[in-house]
């Protein structure tokens, strides 16, 4: 698990795979994060909810097969926090 209390911070991790997924806490307070797939971004989240829940899939990609691919995701800090609770690889 990883956590960001400030704009810019990131976790980048580079994988073999086929599909990524990542697991987030949603809540009242979190922040919005970029996500970024092999150097492009691909999505904007959004992990608010009216009450604070964990382990939550925030975004998945699948790719047209197995390959070797790096995620990058990007606290855009506008609240109070962002968790990232795992990342899930589908082999």
């Amino acid at each position: 698990m990883r956590y960001s209390r400030k704009s810019g911070d990131s976790v980048t991790h580079k994988f073999v795979g086929r599909a990524v997924y990542v697991i987030a806490s949603v809540g009242p307070n979190r922040s919005k994060a970029k996500v970024y797939v092999d150097g492009r971004l691909v999505k904007r989240i959004d992990p608010v909810h009216s009450r604070i829940r964990f382990r939550r899939v925030v975004f998945s990609k699948s790719f047209g097969r197995k390959g070797t691919h790096t995620i990058r995701i990007v606290n855009v800090g506008n609240r109070d926090i962002l968790d990232i609770d795992a990342l899930g690889v589908l082999d």
